[in-house]
């Protein structure tokens, strides 16, 4: 039934609220992060939480003197566990990162339900205030202009990390094991920004980030020629398995399967309508980022199947990549490496929905890229047409 004229959508009720810090902002220092304790009051019903599948943050968008947004998209800074419940408060400190040039600004503290909607948007009453950024000594010059090279520096002037490598992978092909690789090696300097659970924004809003995380399924990320890239990327019968696998289990998780389905039991025809659209996506997404001929600059790629092999060598780039004038720690790359304990990869013969007859249709369908990428055709052993039928019946 409508909701009568002039009244609110029930929808809205879940936003009701307000934030208010809990002392005066005072003066910020451009290009720097600081803490501003807030209280935030929840008029609705519904409990907010940090832990669903599409949390609940708080945030901010910077403004300048005539309310034109210039940072429309700030930090997410995670709610209190176990949330603010319904008719009720919480106070905690909000993450805030101040715009890169000193002046006079708005700030606007609110809060943002993940890819729902900002809650000043529906009937939350968000806090605004005028703030003077001043400058920061610190700060260096020209760190944004397209045309410098975005490379960290100690105190002592000596190269440290190159910033903004924008890391572009897709799904399973080992980008979370290359960032335990890289936050162990560089230790607390190594800043990373996993977009869709940090920022949401691309390049990322914290300029000091060496590392953001992009699958760009959807191929809507541009290409820009000053970007540093790290690309990777492994063979896509192996990736898509995976993907199915961590597809299922977070369906499972959180209560999504559908109701003809059984845990353990799903049909094959849930994993074949998944492969093929995923298969189909992994060939779009190769052509645009690994066989194009608009050549990057400045690209690092990374092929999983290379790793597995030889994983300190291919390590070794990355740090290299990441630190250009400054020698790598060979010693220190052979032990972490062996620290993450690097597994063989699982044969697809061990998957629960493996059917020679369907993968080699798989494969035949990206067969060209395949052959572009230097992939050899993948054989079946004699027994996998039986274990096939076994598990058919």
């Amino acid at each position: 039934m409508p909701s009568e004229p002039n009244q609110p959508h029930p929808y809205d009720l879940r936003y009701e609220g307000y934030l208010n810090p809990v002392d005066e902002l005072g003066e910020f220092v451009s290009h720097s992060v600081r803490d501003v304790d807030v209280e935030i009051t929840n008029a609705s019903e519904t409990t907010w939480t940090s832990s669903s599948e599409h949390p609940v943050r708080a945030s901010y968008h910077w403004f300048d003197s005539n309310m034109k947004p210039c940072i429309p998209n700030g930090r997410r800074t995670a709610l209190p566990e176990p949330g603010v419940p319904a008719s009720g408060t919480a106070r905690f400190s909000v993450a805030v990162e101040s715009p890169p040039k000193p002046g006079i600004y708005y700030l606007m503290l609110t809060l943002l339900h993940e890819r729902v909607c900002w809650f000043e948007k529906r009937r939350f009453r968000p806090y605004i205030t005028q703030v003077i950024v001043e400058p920061n000594n610190q700060t260096p010059r020209c760190a944004d202009s397209p045309h410098h090279e975005r490379i960290d520096r100690t105190a002592s002037g000596s190269v440290a990390l190159k910033h903004h490598v924008q890391g572009v992978s897709f799904p399973r092909s080992g980008h979370h094991m290359l960032v335990r690789f890289l936050c162990e090696y560089f230790g607390p300097k190594f800043r990373y920004c996993e977009y869709y659970n940090d920022c949401g924004k691309q390049p990322c809003t914290n300029s000091k980030s060496n590392l953001q995380k992009h699958h760009d399924l959807e191929l809507d990320l541009p290409k820009d020629h000053f970007q540093h890239y790290l690309i990777q990327y492994r063979h896509p019968l192996y990736s898509v398995t995976s993907n199915y696998s961590l597809y299922f289990r977070g369906l499972q998780r959180q209560g999504r399967l559908p109701k003809d389905i059984h845990v353990g039991e799903e049909p094959p025809k849930f994993w074949r309508k998944f492969a093929k659209k995923d298969t189909k996506r992994w060939k779009r997404w190769i052509r645009k980022w690994v066989l194009s001929n608009d050549e990057l600059p400045d690209a690092l790629t990374l092929v999983y199947e290379d790793v597995m092999r030889q994983p300190q060598q291919m390590f070794q780039q990355v740090v290299e990549y990441f630190c250009p004038r400054q020698p790598a720690d060979t010693h220190r790359i052979a032990k972490l490496t062996a620290d993450l304990s690097i597994q063989p990869k699982k044969r697809l013969e061990d998957f629960q929905h493996f059917d020679a007859g369907f993968f080699r249709k798989l494969e035949a369908s990206v067969k060209e890229e395949l052959e572009l990428l230097g992939y050899e055709r993948i054989t079946w052993s004699e027994e996998l047409p039986k274990i096939a039928q076994r598990r058919a019946a």
